[in-house]
């Protein structure tokens, strides 16, 4: 009998320790709604090019449990400092992040911001183009027969937002407060040409069932791309999901697979544009 009861509390002792290193492996997701990087609510839930190229990876880490919980940004920093384990698979680099998180290889080729126009009108901005095929901004700063829009205190990029600064108060050129708001004048074709990303631009004129094609184009000085990358908290587990993640990057090779998820919320231009900077890296 004494020993029968020495084998349970073996047993128990052992299983216990198993479900503890197990619960190591347990990976908590950031999800926010941040269209359409990540969607959270609506018929288009978990169809974001951050939620499929989540999924692409994850499906690829089998060894670890995945579990997804919404929350802000500030709450998923917050967790980080805490907690291991605690993940998000869309994230720029900034000093301070770099502090409470791990990030890994490049992931995301994504580019700034951008000058955005109906693609029908395109001839009335090739004057404003360079040899490159961005926008030389002064030209068309100067241009008084082209209305341009932007959301009142965001920024855009150095380039952009000083361009801003010169066209402040000019007849020419509106700042408004909602993002729908300038892109529902861009269809209308009560203005010209807005700052913004090519993906959000798309997005937003599907949401709302506009017709209109777009063009983009980047502006001349600013940079091609910014790279994003998945993220992790500074811990045994975070670090071992992210040598995962770094391990499936360098197996995907150039241009990897799970690029098409962005590249479907590209304009034309900006899907040529972004092509032709993939094939300049292999």
């Amino acid at each position: 009998m004494m020993y029968r009861f020495v084998q349970l509390l073996i047993l128990v002792a052992l299983l216990s320790i198993s479900k503890v290193a197990h619960s190591g492996d347990v990976v908590t997701w950031a999800k926010m709604d941040f269209p359409p990087v990540t969607i959270t609510i609506g018929e288009n839930a978990g169809q974001g090019y951050g939620d499929l190229t989540r999924k692409y990876f994850t499906d690829r880490l089998p060894e670890f449990d995945h579990q997804h919980l919404d929350m802000s940004i500030s709450r998923m920093v917050s967790l980080m400092e805490t907690r291991d384990g605690v993940c998000d698979a869309a994230m720029f680099k900034t000093p301070d992040r770099e502090k409470v998180m791990v990030f890994s290889d490049q992931v995301y080729w994504i580019q700034a911001n951008r000058i955005i126009f109906l693609s029908k009108n395109r001839s009335r901005f090739d004057r404003h183009l360079t040899e490159n095929e961005t926008v030389d901004l002064e030209r068309l700063a100067a241009d008084k027969t082209l209305n341009g829009v932007v959301v009142r205190g965001r920024s855009y990029s150095p380039r952009i937002d000083a361009a801003v600064q010169l066209l402040a108060k000019q007849p020419h050129f509106t700042e408004v407060t909602d993002t729908i708001q300038m892109f529902k004048m861009l269809e209308r074709e009560r203005i010209d040409w807005v700052a913004g990303y090519s993906f959000e631009a798309n997005f937003y004129f599907r949401k709302l069932g506009l017709s209109n094609d777009l063009l983009s184009f980047r502006a001349e000085g600013d940079a091609a791309v910014i790279p994003g990358y998945f993220a992790c908290s500074d811990g045994p587990v975070g670090r071992s999901v992210v040598a995962g993640i770094n391990q499936l990057i360098t197996q995907a090779g150039r241009p990897p697979e799970y690029l098409q998820y962005y590249k479907g919320w590209l304009d034309n231009q900006a899907l040529m544009d972004i092509n032709k900077l993939i094939a300049s890296l292999n």
